[in-house]
């Protein structure tokens, strides 16, 4: 019985950091931030700050912030990308699901952490 509702958990979980929107971006990751924002140039030229959905990494200045964005960077930096906006949040990012190629970042880096 524990194992069902450990299982309907995550399914839940998994499920709260699905894409609820159609929105595609696609464009150059040009700098990390941190471990969960990066910048981006879209094809159109427009540079997006974009917060990764369903991530929380350490800041910059807290334990392993460093590390976190390190890891981050040493993945995308420099690589073409498509991110599906999810929302924007409250300090005006685009928070959305990263992709390089067709490999999720967000889950990918999610497991690393």
């Amino acid at each position: 019985m524990l194992a069902f509702a450990v299982s309907l958990a995550a399914a839940f979980l998994l499920a709260a950091c699905v894409p609820k929107q159609d929105d595609l971006i696609y464009g150059v990751a040009s700098r990390v931030i941190d471990g969960d924002t990066i910048d981006f140039k879209t094809d159109s030229g427009e540079t997006i700050r974009t917060r990764l959905n369903c991530i929380d990494a350490p800041e910059k200045k807290q334990p392993y912030g460093e590390s976190a964005r390190r890891v981050l960077s040493a993945t995308i930096a420099g690589e073409y990308i498509r991110v599906v906006t999810i929302e924007t949040d409250r300090y005006g990012r685009t928070v959305g699901v990263v992709y390089l190629d067709n490999f999720n970042i967000n889950l990918a880096y999610e497991s690393r952490i």
